[in-house]
């Protein structure tokens, strides 16, 4: 097992690399200031090679060795380009922040372990293995959805995933690929507490905003989505680093919680900022269509930021946002016109909008497949008819809450923070941060719409913990700065009560993840018996004939295809064709009744 844990921590350091490389590339081009900030240029990097590899599976199949050639071309260019920048942040890094590092290296021991684990992902062997595995062994396949449903949710996730099983390694993809994104999210989080002078207000807020934010992460890393296919743990993670990167816009912009004025922070910086948020908010929807709703109203919020901050009016506003702009349509524009080869839908499941095309799955089906995803997060099992008929699943559903390790660390807790900061901002005599309203509308937002669309605490992602951290954020007291009109002092038992909250409910959720990791895999995974690992869970198959003579692999057991032989489906569709007779790759169709 040790040797596989280095060789996940190798190969962490090693795609890091590649990728910071690649973000600095592009955040130099938007005209961002540099040194640039690693975590920024790390998760720019990372989106813009979900683009690529969004382009290149339209030819390519993802298990192509090319990808890593071009990956390591890609990445390495980037590097040689950027390395003055890139050296001078990380002899400062060496420099200022070596027990950080040390800290994080011991981190990165752990969650390489963790990444070893069993894979215990709701959906993985519905459908997550079955996407990786189609989009490793072939390249885009038309009509895909027509399959099984599920196939046509077009998440880039599952092509990150697989372009990552081509690596000549003894793990698997999902051994590694959440993990990256873990660490990278703590890294972040971890140098803006405990170096403030990251952040353009350098004060407590700052840490405290981020103290908080590390919570979920943690979360993730103890009870075992290390070892995941789920996107509903990368959009988590995207929503931590979005929150991050959002306050850090709304600092420079904001006289009342900067001790900078407006317009003061560098353009070149906020540059960095839109970039990032747009790199963050273009991939995460591409990871999962609910996250959506965040990113459209956080793109919002930046692009009324900028608006506000911009001294020569729309046209400089504009030129602060091409960069934005342009990435934000090299993600969504391919990631559009995938769902359509997939589904005949842009945005599948939603039936909004459609192409009639041959491969077009009936509408009846993918509304059929709607109603099943809001009825299974409100009652899982019960009848979609009988579920969103009324409201009668309301009551056993908030019972059931407090039954789920999910549920009490992504809902109830955070949400019992924001209400308590929310008493303590009541009770103090000053009022709340500047970038509060603007960080907390927008994740407030999507905590309406998971509720009425599909309240299942694993599709709530971080916004709660966002309105937590921001709440956290407003408790320390804030010193006047010159010309302020004196205000009120708070009463002290308000403010010892605020911070005592805050401390004694971060260490309840501490005691919390501890207990839940020694439970969920203990605090220390042992060897498996692959490299250390754990092998998937197999399936029996039964062959079924379709009208035109495709043979298909169901299930003995179940709707699980796991990484059963392609064509795998739980559906026995006597009209499935293929679309060009004897390929696999050329897609799927539905003949005549």
């Amino acid at each position: 097992m040790l040797t596989s844990m280095l060789l996940i921590i190798g190969s962490w350091v090693a795609l890091a690399g590649l990728l910071i490389g690649i973000g600095a590339t592009a955040l130099r081009g938007s005209g961002a200031s540099t040194p640039v900030r690693l975590s920024s240029a790390f998760f720019v990097g990372w989106a813009v090679w979900v683009g690529v590899l969004q382009l290149l599976h339209v030819f390519v199949p993802m298990g192509e060795t090319k990808l890593i050639v071009l990956l390591a071309m890609l990445g390495g260019v980037g590097l040689a380009w950027n390395r003055h920048s890139l050296v001078a942040m990380l002899s400062d890094a060496l420099g200022r922040q070596r027990p950080v590092l040390i800290g994080l290296a011991i981190f990165a021991v752990w969650l390489s372990n963790r990444g070893l684990g069993p894979l215990r992902a709701v959906d993985a062997g519905l459908y997550h293995l079955t996407s990786i595995q189609w989009a490793l062994e072939h390249p885009l396949v038309i009509g895909l959805g027509n399959l099984h449903g599920r196939l046509a949710f077009n998440s880039a996730g599952f092509l990150w995933q697989a372009s990552l099983d081509a690596w000549p390694t003894l793990f698997r993809s999902f051994n590694v690929a959440h993990g990256l994104l873990l660490l990278a999210a703590t890294a972040r989080m971890t140098a803006r507490i405990f170096a403030p002078g990251l952040q353009p207000d350098r004060d407590r807020t700052a840490q405290l905003f981020h103290a908080t934010l590390l919570l979920p992460l943690l979360y993730a890393s103890a009870v075992m989505h290390v070892s995941s296919t789920s996107p509903d743990w990368i959009v988590l993670i995207l929503g931590v680093v979005l929150a991050s990167e959002l306050r850090e816009l709304l600092c420079r912009n904001s006289a009342s919680d900067s001790a900078l004025g407006p317009d003061q922070g560098p353009a070149s910086d906020r540059r960095g900022n839109i970039l990032t948020i747009a790199a963050l908010c273009g991939s995460g929807i591409a990871m999962k269509l609910s996250f959506a709703v965040l990113a459209g109203c956080v793109l919002l919020a930046t692009s009324a930021q900028v608006w506000r901050g911009s001294r020569g009016g729309a046209s400089t506003a504009l030129r602060t946002l091409l960069p934005g702009i342009l990435l934000l349509l090299f993600l969504l524009v391919p990631w559009s016109l995938r769902g359509l080869a997939l589904s005949g839908y842009p945005a599948y499941p939603s039936s909004l909008i459609s192409l009639d095309v041959p491969w077009r799955i009936p509408q009846a089906r993918v509304e059929g497949e709607v109603q099943w995803i809001r009825s299974w997060a409100r009652a899982p099992g019960v009848s979609p008819d009988l579920v969103l008929s009324s409201s009668d699943w309301v009551v056993p559903w908030m019972k059931s809450r407090l039954q789920s390790a999910d549920s009490v660390a992504l809902l109830l807790f955070p949400l019992a923070v924001s209400v308590w900061g929310l008493l303590c901002a009541a009770l103090r005599l000053r009022g709340l941060p500047g970038f509060v309203p603007w960080l907390v509308a927008p994740y407030g937002v999507a905590v309406v719409s998971w509720f009425f669309i599909a309240p299942d605490p694993r599709f709530l992602g971080s916004s709660i913990w966002v309105c937590a951290a921001a709440a956290v954020a407003s408790l320390p007291r804030r010193s006047e700065r010159p010309g302020e009109r004196h205000k009120p002092r708070e009463p002290a038992w308000v403010h010892g009560l605020a911070v005592g909250g805050a401390a004694l409910g971060s260490l309840a959720f501490l005691a919390f993840v501890g207990f839940m990791g020694s439970t969920v895999g203990g605090a220390y995974i042992r060897p498996g018996p692959v490299a250390g690992g754990y092998p998937v869970q197999r399936v029996h198959t039964q062959e079924f004939r379709t009208k035109s003579g495709l043979m298909l692999h169901l299930p003995q057991r179940g709707d699980r295809c796991w990484e059963a032989p392609l064509p795998c489906t739980p559906f026995a569709t006597p009209r499935l064709r293929l679309r060009i007779e004897g390929q696999l790759s050329g897609g799927f169709e539905l003949g005549p009744e």
